[in-house]
Order: structure tokens, then C-alpha cells, then sequence
């Protein structure tokens, strides 16, 4: 005999509860349809402007004059890092992330050598390289204080 008692918490009789939503709510929802739609376009722009930066001829160059030259490769392949790895990281290994980036890194950088006005550095690309590790640690900790955080904005019980 089929039960007819209330649903936990539903207040009608015979209504069945829905299970609990297993997939994430508010912002990190959104991100994650971010991600799905547009992953590989934020990527192949952040690889064209990376480019676009390396192999810019000397006197086309535009510098901020608040920082170093190795400053900016830092920021710069920081933010990238950071951004390839919040959209990649469910496709690919860290380990395949980290390799890509700083491969890249080191392609832009020795691709330098036929641009007029620029060189190749090896300083310039350990701070490239360093640049991309430290922004996939930023995305890795911001990826986990996100999944801690529950979506009225207070931490859940673990």
C-alpha cells in the first residue's frame, strides 16, 4: 500500500520532494556555464594577445613605466596562467597546464630573435614561466575557497 503521509517539510500530503540540486548555484554556476561555452575562445585570446605583446616590434611597444619589463611578464602570464587554469582545469592535468603555458612562454620568447628592436631573454621568460605557476596557484586556492563557500555567502560544515 502506497504511502500517503507528507513529504518532509512540503506541508501537502502525498507531494514527492525533489532531490537537493548537486550542481553548483549563484556565482559559481555561472562560471562554470562560462567555462562550457566560452573556454576555448578566452583561450585562444589570451595566446593572440600574449602574442600580440611578444612580437610587437620595438618601437611599436607600449610600456606602463610603473613597473619593470620582468614585472609585467610576471602579471601578464600570472593573469594567464590564472585564467587558463580556471577555464582548463576540468579537461586537463595542472601538470599539462603549467607545460603549456610556460612552453608557450618560451616559444613567444625565442620568437623574439625575428622581431626588429627585440631579443630573446632568459630572464624574461623564468619571469613568464614564474608568472604562469603563480597564477595557477592563485586559481587553484580560488577554486577552493569558492567550493567552500555556499551560496548565502557563509562557509558549509565539513
Amino acid at each position: 500500500m502506497k504511502s500517503t503521509a507528507p513529504a518532509v517539510g512540503s506541508g501537502r500530503e502525498g507531494e514527492v520532494m525533489s532531490k537537493p540540486r548537486s550542481e553548483p548555484v549563484g556565482f559559481a554556476s555561472a562560471l562554470a556555464r562560462f567555462r562550457d561555452r566560452c573556454g576555448y575562445h578566452v583561450v585562444a585570446a589570451n595566446a593572440a594577445a600574449l602574442m600580440l605583446a611578444s612580437w610587437t616590434p620595438s618601437e611599436d611597444m607600449i610600456r606602463t613605466d610603473i613597473v619593470s619589463g620582468h614585472v609585467e611578464h610576471l602579471i601578464a602570464y600570472a593573469f594567464s596562467g590564472a585564467v587558463m587554469h580556471a577555464v582548463s582545469s576540468q579537461r586537463h592535468s595542472t601538470g599539462y597546464i603549467a607545460a603549456a603555458i610556460v612552453a608557450y612562454a618560451g616559444l613567444l620568447e625565442l620568437g623574439q630573435v625575428i622581431v626588429p628592436g627585440r631579443h630573446a631573454s632568459l630572464e624574461d621568460f623564468l619571469f613568464s614561466a614564474s608568472g604562469a605557476v603563480a597564477g595557477i596557484a592563485a586559481s587553484i586556492i580560488m577554486v577552493r575557497v569558492l567550493a567552500t563557500i555556499s551560496p548565502r555567502g557563509t562557509k558549509e560544515k565539513r
